[in-house]
């Protein structure tokens, strides 16, 4: 556990009521910020205990304001009123104040900037290369065929929902010079302004979603580690600062398995590809149909299934995230709301006869006239059942709705979900759990318009099926066939 930070002033505050604390030490230790200090002042820990969140702000050594965020008390030693946190939020540092230049002077006033954002858990091959020039004797050189390395990947990026901010920026990903750790670089103050800028509270409005079409095509989970804001920025000694820096507190992690259905990691060419083709042509369709179907609820599914130990484990939480998405696409649809029959006619005419025509049952067996009457009064809502609900989402995300595809939604999830079996073998519940993974990454990729490389291991449909129902769909597949 490493000493990061210490807090020489500053106070504790809990529900709104707030204690002066002298100093406080802040460690790190494997991604988690711990803070302790003494407390002079009793009442606070008495009436709060740990039922809430705390927060400490103060100044550091250094004279940086400090705001460590959402911390959780672990620990109070009642002797000498010790106490503990840990931080389940963040850690927010803002430099101290310095002389701007004359420039920096005059946008005082303006946005905060966005420059940086350091993820952690992404794994992607870089495709666009620094080209590096040298010199011999004042004269370039033309000896530079093989020095060169891809070494960041840049696209344009257009977002909807930023109204008076323009919707058309450049994002750049490059490594971080002191982990492995990648940075999306928004800085673009040296380009030509043919590229809007991003400014922080811009940033947040599509924070998740951004996060959420990352851990897409990663194929596995990607937490946000650090973002760099504020007036300025720099580098110093391999380390990238700002005017102000947020660092997110949770346990590093990186996890083992990455799915490469999109092949971000496998080719320099189709990351170059599939980074155009999600972040310029599909990421306002997605902010769209998620606004609908919340597909950053489907993401997350796939993303925990991957990294599940066990295929039955994997197929539950992948079959309940079909049914939840198919349901809000019902439910968009009002297609449940709806009578069979003119609602007037059932209640005055037919529902009055069929209670009369139940009657007799009453005196014989009152629980199952009870069950029966029920019934008939819920009779006329149209109930779409659980098959004809699937069958009408995989059409609207155009899937094939083949032999194969039907035995996915009337066979494999019935037993699934009402005996618990997945397959009669293991080869079986391996080749029903691949596509189930596939037809749920297929239906987010067809609905945001993504047209560029898939990575099949198992094939639910023939390319014929898949032009069929999806003419536009040129889809390249890594390991399988050219849908060209």
């Amino acid at each position: 556990m490493d000493l990061v930070y210490t807090i020489t002033s500053g106070y504790l505050e809990c529900q709104n009521e707030k204690i002066n604390i002298s100093f406080a030490l802040v460690f790190l230790e494997n991604g988690v910020y711990k803070i302790e200090t003494l407390l002079t002042d009793n009442s606070i820990y008495e009436k709060n205990e740990s039922n809430h969140y705390y927060k400490i702000v103060g100044l550091t050594e250094k004279k940086y304001k400090i705001e460590c965020q959402d911390l959780f008390l672990t620990r109070h030693e009642g002797g000498n009123n010790k106490v503990t946190f840990i931080c389940e939020g963040y850690i927010k540092l803002h430099a101290p104040e310095r002389k701007l230049y004359y420039d920096d002077e005059k946008d005082m006033d303006r946005k905060q900037n966005i420059w940086y954002v350091e993820l952690e858990n992404f794994n992607t091959k870089f495709a666009n290369s620094t080209e590096t020039k040298k010199f011999i004797r004042g004269a370039e050189s033309d000896d530079n065929f093989f020095d060169f390395a891809f070494d960041h990947t840049e696209t344009a990026w257009v977002i909807d929902g930023l109204e008076g901010n323009g919707n058309y920026f450049k994002l750049k990903l490059i490594q971080n010079k002191n982990s492995e750790n990648i940075l999306l670089d928004f800085r673009n103050h040296k380009e030509p302004r043919s590229y809007c800028i991003l400014y922080y509270e811009d940033y947040l409005k599509i924070k998740y979603e951004l996060i959420s079409i990352l851990s897409f095509i990663n194929g596995a989970r990607v937490k946000i580690r650090k973002e760099y804001i504020g007036r300025y920025h720099g580098q110093s000694n391999n380390q990238y600062t700002s005017e102000i820096e947020i660092n997110y507190s949770f346990i590093k992690k990186n996890d083992d398995q990455h799915n490469s259905y999109i092949p971000i990691n496998f080719h320099h060419s189709f990351s170059n590809e599939i980074f155009r083709e999600i972040f310029f042509r599909s990421f306002v369709k997605f902010q769209r149909i998620n606004k609908i179907l919340d597909l950053e609820s489907l993401i997350f599914s796939l993303n925990v299934s991957s990294q599940t130990i066990g295929v039955e484990e994997r197929y539950f939480i992948l079959i309940t995230a079909l049914e939840r998405i198919a349901k809000k696409y019902s439910n968009h649809l009002a297609v449940e709301s709806k009578g069979m029959i003119d609602e007037d006619i059932f209640s005055n005419e037919i529902k009055p006869n069929l209670i009369k025509a139940i009657l007799p049952v009453k005196s014989i067996d009152e629980p199952s006239w009870s069950r029966m009457n029920a019934i008939i009064s819920n009779l006329n809502i149209n109930h779409t059942s659980t098959n004809k609900s699937l069958t009408n989402f995989l059409e609207y995300a155009k899937i094939p709705i083949n032999k194969n595809v039907k035995s996915l939604i009337k066979r494999e999830r019935n037993l699934a979900v009402h005996e618990g079996i997945v397959g009669k073998s293991h080869g079986e519940m391996f080749q029903n759990y691949l596509k189930l993974d596939h037809l749920l990454r297929d239906c987010i990729l067809n609905l945001i318009e993504y047209f560029s490389h898939r990575d099949r291991r198992y094939m639910y449909a023939t390319k014929e099926e898949f032009e069929e129902v999806n003419p536009k769909n040129y889809t390249k597949d890594v390991d399988s066939y050219d849908i060209r």
